[in-house]
């Protein structure tokens, strides 16, 4: 799958079966080849912050495609803590 059409996937909100992740505050940094954008807990009364991502690129035939995720909120709303949790199984 390209990074775009994830992207594109993720500000249309994904599925987890758990629970629904949607990205909000997308942001293109053309120049350095880094999509920006934060994921948040999708709930009928509010959404709530669940952590931010980084999207880079690569470069050329030196470094693939990867992803840094950050400023992870690991307490829930519901008292549930992220990591080892349902919802961190399928995000990664």
């Amino acid at each position: 799958m390209m990074i775009s059409e994830a992207v594109r996937r993720a500000e249309e909100g994904l599925d987890l079966g758990c629970a629904r992740v949607i990205a909000r505050n997308v942001r293109f940094h053309g120049t350095n080849g880094i999509i920006g954008m934060e994921l948040f807990l999708q709930s009928d009364s509010d959404d709530e912050f669940l952590l931010s991502v980084a999207l880079y690129a690569g470069r050329g035939p030196y470094y693939r495609p990867w992803i840094e995720m950050f400023c992870i909120n690991n307490l829930l709303k519901t008292g549930e803590h992220y990591f080892d949790s349902s919802i961190e199984d399928e995000v990664l």
